[in-house]
């Protein structure tokens, strides 16, 4: 009896994993994918297993898809550094591979050489057309479907990707705060409880953060549950001291996050480089504030480029093509609309120049451009940008690259540095794209202990690998560009660490 159950074990496994293609027409695949979408020749697939599938429809519709989970191993052709700032990237791959931020193993920070081996685990998106699979774009949000995966291969990947969107802090305020609205009258003005609520939680915030200072902890001031600020924070809460001793938070951005530190709310925070530029200054989203000089730099971490993002088939070729059009400047108080709102200066363009003009969040731009609401949006970010990745698949995007005259112009009078985007970090994209950026970066302020300023340098420095667990973004930090594009003065710890690295 219990040869028969195995017997019926291996049947089912056989059969599960028979679905779509075979392991060697699999492996063609990939392999053609790497020389077509990433640069050709890199990679060589020295070994590749099936791990499982995922059958699933689209709601309303009878195509059938598939989702197919491998494991491979890449042997690298000739030297490359995947943590280059100027050169294809980590986050790349893994979207050609359809890889988690923990789903390749490897990379090394200063470079790997010639026979290095990368460890992928990825997946590969497929539909029934005519009784053969059709590769098709990644889907990077799970749909609903049979699965029959590897226990293995399951257990292979590190647990923490697969709660890195919970958002325990949120859900804990949430349900203190229905406790005290729900004695409320159900007549009461709704718009005063919204207000209400959203002024409870950012007190409730600050009370946390407050309290981990007092109780003695380090605490960093992130950004959005969803984003690489955030991922990066709470990976390293978890690599110092196994969250005894450091503390992340969510936050609105980069804003918020210059307050919080100059007021000593927090120890460190997360924002771009140019925002820290202008609180330090006083001037552009913080002229209404007094300059904050007491903020300090402590490592740069990745690069954040400004893009305008348009349609492909619309052709637009050149910025000053928009003039006339709809486009998406970004939400008031984001980083994204203070670096348009530069770009439009640069190009001596004001609002008049547009025959409308949306000032909405990132999501729903995302959304606006695709349903053609919106001729352009413009966003600012680490590349490439996973929505984008999302767009370009349904919807073919294109990039416009900025003219050098105007490249030279913004990193005269702004606090930004120019960016290439390489070829094919976004399917499609046969040129570098020219434009401006910044860095996402930590900063401190002056008073904070120079001990705990060198435990965060030395966690960064040492346990990179361990970070890019929670963001891809991850593979970035380097010793050789922590230093890179500080836009305000560094902490002594910080002097200390460069002047000798």
């Amino acid at each position: 009896m219990k040869q028969f159950f195995v017997f019926v074990l291996m049947l089912l496994c056989i059969t599960a994993c028979s679905k779509g293609p075979a392991e060697d027409k699999l492996s063609h695949q990939i392999q053609t994918k790497l020389n077509t979408d990433f640069e050709p020749g890199l990679f060589k697939i020295t070994d590749l297993s099936r791990r499982g599938n995922y059958s699933y429809s689209d709601l309303g519709k009878s195509t059938k898809k598939l989702i197919v989970y491998f494991k491979a191993k890449l042997a690298f052709q000739k030297d490359h550094t995947l943590t280059d700032w100027d050169e294809l990237s980590v986050g790349s791959l893994s979207y050609i591979l359809g890889a988690t931020p923990s789903g390749i193993i490897g990379v090394k920070p200063q470079g790997n050489k010639k026979k290095d081996i990368l460890v992928v685990y990825g997946t590969v998106n497929y539909k029934k057309e005519a009784g053969n699979w059709i590769a098709i774009a990644p889907k990077l949000r799970t749909p609903k479907g049979k699965i029959a995966i590897d226990k293995k291969y399951v257990a292979e990947i590190d647990e923490a990707d697969t709660q890195r969107a919970k958002v325990l802090e949120y859900k804990k305020s949430l349900k203190i705060l229905n406790n005290i609205f729900g004695e409320l009258d159900k007549d009461t003005n709704k718009k005063y409880i919204q207000v209400a609520e959203f002024e409870l939680k950012k007190v409730m915030l600050k009370a946390q953060m407050v309290s981990a200072r007092q109780e003695g902890l380090s605490t960093i001031a992130t950004g959005s549950p969803l984003g690489n600020y955030y991922a990066i924070g709470k990976g390293l809460e978890e690599l110092i001291g196994d969250g005894n001793q450091f503390k992340a938070f969510a936050t609105t951005g980069s804003v918020e996050n210059s307050h919080l530190v100059n007021e000593k709310q927090v120890s460190f925070a997360i924002v771009q480089s140019d925002m820290a530029s202008m609180a330090y200054q006083g001037r552009d989203l913080f002229k209404d504030s007094i300059p904050m000089k007491n903020l300090r730099a402590v490592a740069a971490l990745y690069p954040e480029a400004l893009m305008v993002v348009t349609r492909k088939k619309d052709h637009i070729n050149d910025f000053k093509e928009l003039i006339g059009k709809k486009i998406d400047i970004g939400a008031k108080g984001s980083g994204h609309r203070a670096d348009a709102i530069q770009l439009l200066r640069a190009y001596n363009l004001s609002r008049d120049d547009f025959a409308q003009i949306h000032e909405t969040s990132f999501q729903k731009s995302i959304k606006l451009l695709g349903n053609k609401a919106v001729d352009a949006i413009f966003v600012t970010g680490a590349f490439p940008m996973n929505a984008l990745n999302e767009l370009n698949a349904t919807q073919p995007i294109h990039i416009l690259s900025l003219g050098q005259e105007i490249i030279e112009k913004m990193t005269k009078a702004y606090p930004v540095t120019q960016i290439s985007i390489p070829v094919n970090t976004y399917k499609g994209q046969s040129e570098p794209i020219k434009t401006v950026g910044n860095t996402a970066m930590i900063i401190t302020h002056k008073d904070v202990p120079k001990d705990s300023v060198k435990t965060l340098i030395n966690t960064l420095v040492d346990k990179s690998s361990k970070l890019a667990k929670r963001s891809v973004q991850a593979n970035f930090i380097t010793r050789r560009n922590m230093d890179r594009e500080i836009t305000i003065p560094l902490h002594p710890a910080a002097f200390e660490f460069y002047k000798n690295k």
